[in-house]
């Protein structure tokens, strides 16, 4: 199974008229997914609140100390 982290609470996410990322893109790949012949081994999930987890950790893996601190 391979997981994919999708909410449709991603669709309110607007960056502008304009901008790349709209919802319509969003909804065009999760349709492709889903009509793919190998979406039986898609396993969707919900996103984890960011409440309910120690994000710090996976920063730091793509980060440096230095730059952290900077931003």
């Amino acid at each position: 199974m391979f997981p994919v982290i999708y909410s449709d609470e991603f669709l309110e996410h607007d960056n502008g008229r304009f901008h790349p990322e709209r919802p319509e893109r969003l909804t065009a790949i999760v349709d492709a997914i889903k009509a793919a012949p190998w979406a039986d081994q898609i396993k969707w999930q919900l996103p984890t609140a960011v409440e309910t987890r120690r994000v710090m950790p996976l920063v730091q893996q793509i980060h440096s100390q230095r730059y952290i601190e900077t931003v």
